[in-house]
């Protein structure tokens, strides 16, 4: 691939060749608005149904479960260095994270996976791929049930309650309340909980709702 490269078509007779690419400190490569092609069948980008998400990934067409819908390509952060909202782990030495000047489409699309939006009722898994543009060290979205052509793809983020944004930890309550139809006494339980960062609690209670163990 390094070699030869791979064509890419950008428009119905015009097509360019993409060549083998490797993050640096100051750029996740070397063409950004350069997008995937398989990507580019498969989904857009445009604002989120979830309140206050920014925006998020949707299906352009009809996708099977257990297909490969998205790919997370990013900068590599050696021995887990402190990542933003946008890291994925990778390892348990590496994560992969999207810096702030590249999280618009307008600067960087070459991946769009960093789109996908959080749910505790995802329709979609990160898992593992390889790349014949970014290699390895790369992950990437797979749906777990049938998606709709139009349908929103999120994902489970799984954060550990340590670790969690305020965000996260208000979208879990929320989520239990509902689901576990919870009287305010136990509404006032699941918030001292997660506010002491319970990871015993919080594992036990996902799976009580059938979304297994964190």
């Amino acid at each position: 691939v390094s070699n030869i490269g791979i064509f890419i078509q950008i428009e119905n007779n015009f097509q360019t060749t993409v060549f083998q690419e490797t993050a640096k400190p100051e750029t996740i490569c070397q063409n950004p608005l350069t997008r995937d092609p398989y990507e580019s069948k498969w989904v857009l980008v445009q604002d989120s149904k979830i309140p206050e998400a920014g925006q998020g990934l949707f299906a352009l067409q009809d996708i099977k479960k257990g297909q490969l819908i998205a790919f997370f390509y990013g900068l590599p952060l050696q021995n887990m260095i402190q990542g933003s909202d946008y890291s994925i782990k990778f390892s348990d030495e590496l994560l992969i994270d999207i810096p702030d000047n590249c999280r618009s489409t307008d600067i960087y699309c070459a991946t769009l996976a960093h789109k996908i939006c959080h749910s505790f009722e995802a329709n979609a898994e990160y898992s593992y791929a390889f790349h014949p543009r970014f290699g390895q060290v790369i992950r990437c979205a797979v749906a777990i049930k049938d998606i709709e052509s139009g349908t929103e793809i999120t994902c489970n983020y799984k954060y550990k309650l340590q670790k969690a944004p305020e965000w996260y930890k208000r979208c879990l309550k929320t989520f239990l309340s509902v689901n576990l139809h919870c009287s305010e006494q136990d509404q006032q339980l699941i918030e001292k909980k997660l506010l002491h960062n319970n990871e015993t609690f919080y594992s036990k209670i996902l799976f009580r709702v059938g979304r297994g163990n964190v």
